[in-house]
């Protein structure tokens, strides 16, 4: 048992009520308590004592885990979707909320609300909850937290039904680049739902997606040539001189001797990674190919701008390899 002498914070664990543990470890309801063999004093006792925390009526959580939340971001939205899952008859985190909590990589950097799948409209919806009604069959829900939430596949597939096809693809990448899901899970997934609207934009986004995608920057910087009818560029392509491979490009294009570098806000604050990148880029140089930078801002701002300067790079490789 966690005590305060041993430091750090307390052990999360949210989920329903352990029939091993004496008091409940997660976010429950009354009727949960009272299963436990809790009547209303007993409740009352808890909640005076301080062992308890009244999260809404008839929703409560132990006090350690409410502590242990504060000042986390991400432990706050579980809590908060606890407490709402702890209200419905069955019910999953769902879109953003699960693709925080899976980790996936999202336009946003944080869900605005909670997001919550249910299988039955309950009329329960309220501000800052978002409350969608569609199937949840068990292999679409997983647990993180020990919350329950749509699977990785079902949450990348249910964003891709809505998100623009750049946010969705994004996802989609993140999802396959951390092992989460994989080709085959996404497409039965996609089979799972496919009567659902949306689903010819999930299944496009599918198509598309590839774990190699180091970044939600590459994965928007492949929609971009998408969009704009540039070649489709090679993901993580190595680049070879005398020596051998030294570097593996973000985009590629080897026939037309370009490739691209999508550089991170904070990819260059340290002087050091800034004098070796310069190093690694006049390498790339001398091996024969044109470089095209390419930050957030040019990517999603100044796209026709961004394209154009990949075209000229384009050409001017044709220009020096055929000179």
């Amino acid at each position: 048992m966690w005590t305060a002498a041993q430091g750090g914070r307390p052990p999360v664990i949210l989920g329903s009520v352990s029939q091993e543990l004496p008091r409940p470890r997660g976010v429950f309801a009354r009727r949960d308590a009272v299963r436990r063999g809790y009547d209303d004093a007993a409740i009352r006792r808890e909640l005076r004592s301080g062992r308890w925390v009244r999260l809404r009526h008839g929703i409560y959580a132990p006090a350690l885990l409410v502590e242990a939340a504060a000042g986390d971001e991400r432990l706050m939205h579980a809590l908060a979707v606890a407490e709402l899952c702890a209200r419905r008859w069955k019910a999953a985190a769902s879109h953003s909320s699960a693709a925080w909590l899976h980790g996936l990589a999202t336009r946003a950097p944080r869900p605005a609300g909670v997001l919550l799948t249910v299988d039955r409209d309950t009329n329960q919806h309220r501000q800052g909850v978002d409350v969608r009604v569609a199937a949840l069959p068990p292999h679409h829900v997983d647990r993180v937290l020990g919350l329950p939430t749509t699977s990785p596949a079902r949450t990348v597939v249910d964003l891709a039904r809505e998100l623009p096809f750049g946010d969705a693809v994004t996802v989609a990448d993140s999802a396959l680049r951390l092992g989460s899901v994989d080709d085959d899970g996404l497409r039965r997934v996609l089979g799972d739902c496919r009567r659902w609207p949306g689903i010819e934009s999930a299944a496009a986004t599918v198509d598309f997606a590839d774990a190699r995608a180091e970044s939600a920057l590459e994965s928007l910087g492949r929609v971009l040539c998408r969009d704009h009818d540039l070649p489709r560029p090679q993901l993580q392509m190595p680049i070879v001189d005398d020596q051998g491979v030294f570097a593996f490009a973000d985009l590629g294009w080897p026939d037309l001797w370009t490739v691209g570098e999508c550089d991170g806000l904070l990819k260059y604050s340290d002087a050091g990674v800034l004098r070796r990148e310069k190093l690694r880029q006049e390498r790339i140089e001398r091996a024969g190919y044109e470089v095209v930078r390419m930050t957030w801002h040019q990517v999603t701002r100044e796209p026709e701008r961004t394209v154009a300067r990949i075209r000229d790079a384009f050409a001017r490789a044709r220009r020096r390899r055929s000179a």
